[in-house]
């Protein structure tokens, strides 16, 4: 089995898990390590070091990189910032290279189409970083769903509490924001740290085991208590042509980390999908009293799952991975719940307190986890539950 050729694009930031991700394939002969654009060499020394040491030609400009290099790879690793995943993928398959391009796909559906139309017109693949959406556990528990094991499929909710300090926000010039320069970003807990599990919310839904749920009918409620321009509290619902009714809340302005909990009402059971740190699982319980576990994959596991699956599909073998078109549904879904709700409300100062994390300032939302509780049993908004900063 020859070794995938690959080209990974910046080391820095979420690069570093792409790097690591390079690395250990390269460890188990699933890739060989080509190419790589690197634009801060010298902060990123020892990493250059090494890439060097396994063969790989060093670049500092992304263009330069496919001009010279394109006809010896196989796979473009793509783990930049938004506002470069549209651009960089189109570039690389016009070049004639397979992409793993990082979560979320793009800053709006538009450029996501325009991804799959550039992708189409190459008949390259196209594989995108929502981990989760790798692991075995996850299909596995579609099936169930899709056997009928819960009945009919009546109501998804999610809801997820990850403490953000300001720190996060001033990493990147794109964090927390709605636009960058000429892009659309989007940045928000739901189009990037927990755009995973809206992601597999919309998978468990879908009518075929390769397929998300498509829906209809979005509104959306938008908050902020940071001083950034995008949300960091959000609700978004839908409703799928089916009838399915979807649900997602999700805040930054907490004090620890909870869920996300994915909770799948059906006509005859229920079943849950939880994070859980290195390790995600799942349960299904029928209404006549069958009980099934789901037991994700463990961090270095998972990340190895995604990069040999991913390395598989492009020799051509048939694997369970998150394509394009599975991840454009996420995509969608952000793009019509900012069309709901073009603006972002900002919180009331007495709406929440400003604790700290390390020397960075922590806004936390008062009563946050009750209210996300809430949501994940029924279903209601902000406004719909009363909160007075609604």
């Amino acid at each position: 089995m020859a070794a995938i050729r690959t080209a990974i694009i910046g080391v820095s930031g979420f690069g570093r898990v792409h790097y690591a991700d390079l690395l250990s394939g390269v460890e188990r002969g699933t890739l060989s390590a080509k190419a790589a654009c690197i634009i801060n060499q010298d902060e990123e020394a020892d990493k250059c070091t090494r890439l060097r040491e396994l063969g790989c030609t060093i670049y500092d400009d992304f263009q330069a990189l496919l001009d010279a290099e394109a006809t010896e790879l196989d796979l473009v690793q793509i783990p930049t910032g938004i506002p470069l995943h549209r651009p960089m993928t189109e570039a690389a398959v016009a070049a004639g290279c397979n992409v793993l391009v990082e979560k979320p796909v793009a800053g709006s559906a538009a450029d996501a189409h325009a991804m799959q139309a550039a992708r189409n017109a190459s008949g390259k693949l196209v594989a995108v970083g929502f981990q989760r959406m790798y692991d075995p556990a996850v299909w596995a528990l579609k099936r169930r769903l899709l056997d009928g094991s819960i009945g009919r499929i009546e109501r998804i909710t999610g809801s997820g509490l990850w403490p953000r300090a300001r720190a996060y926000y001033d990493r990147n010039a794109w964090a927390g924001c709605l636009r960058s320069g000429d892009h659309q970003v989007l940045d928000s807990p739901i189009n990037n740290a927990m755009a995973h599990y809206v992601m597999l919310m919309l998978f468990f839904a879908g009518s075929d085991v390769a397929s998300p749920a498509t829906v209809a009918d979005v509104r959306s409620e938008l908050y902020r208590a940071n001083e950034i321009e995008s949300p960091d509290t959000m609700w978004v619902g839908a409703t799928s042509p089916e009838g399915v009714a979807f649900s997602f809340a999700a805040s930054h302005c907490c004090m620890r980390n909870e869920g996300p909990t994915i909770r799948i009402q059906g006509s005859a059971g229920v079943a849950e999908w939880h994070w859980g740190g290195d390790e995600d699982c799942g349960w299904l319980a029928t209404d006549a009293g069958h009980v099934e576990h789901f037991t994700g994959l463990r961090g270095d596991a998972l990340r190895a799952g995604l990069i040999d699956k991913v390395a598989a599909a492009i020799r051509g073998e048939s694997v369970e991975y998150c394509d394009l078109d599975i991840a454009v549904a996420h995509t969608e879904l952000v793009d019509a719940l900012h069309a709901a709700s073009p603006t972002v409300t900002d919180l009331p100062p007495d709406s929440y307190i400003i604790g700290q994390d390390g020397d960075s300032p922590l806004r936390i939302i008062n009563s946050i986890t009750g209210i996300m509780q809430a949501h994940l049993t029924t279903g209601l908004s902000f406004s719909q539950q009363g909160c007075n900063w609604s």
